[in-house]
């Protein structure tokens, strides 16, 4: 009967103030950032196989042999730089998932609690899934 909405975005508001504190909006822009030239990057690398894969179509329709060996080249070269690509991807998401099993940044929950509190970064620090989220009481007053 009562509409809801509206304190609950009173209270993700309060959440989002929380979060734009001038450290943690410094760690987001860095981590948009990085996001977008990864993002970029893998967008980028896809279009060079897309261009060397026209090069294959064009070379087999010309039979042209220059042009074949020019796409062996460089389908090798992809070819390295995708498992390069692949490779680091895997080292990071295993390296982010170790974090959660054993998370030894005693400094960084240090760092974190002196700009929220220490019930928010330890969630968010130890991944631990069977504690409340520190934000639930907030969301559902």
């Amino acid at each position: 009967r009562t509409n809801i909405s509206e304190v609950l975005l009173i209270n993700v508001e309060d959440i989002a103030a929380r979060m734009s504190s001038p450290v943690i909006g410094a760690l987001t822009r860095a981590l948009e950032m990085s996001e977008l030239v990864r993002w970029a990057t893998t967008i980028s690398v896809s279009a060079v196989l897309m261009l060397v894969v026209l090069l294959l179509v064009l070379g087999a329709a010309r039979h042209s042999r220059p042009t074949l060996i020019t796409f062996s080249v460089l389908g090798l070269l992809s070819l390295i730089v995708c498992w390069g690509m692949c490779s680091l991807y895997l080292v990071v998401s295993v390296a982010m998932s170790d974090w959660c099993v054993q998370p030894g940044g005693i400094a960084l929950e240090s760092w974190l609690t002196d700009v929220y509190s220490k019930r928010i970064a330890r969630y968010y620090l130890r991944c631990d899934l069977s504690r409340p989220s520190p934000f639930n009481k907030l969301l559902t007053r």
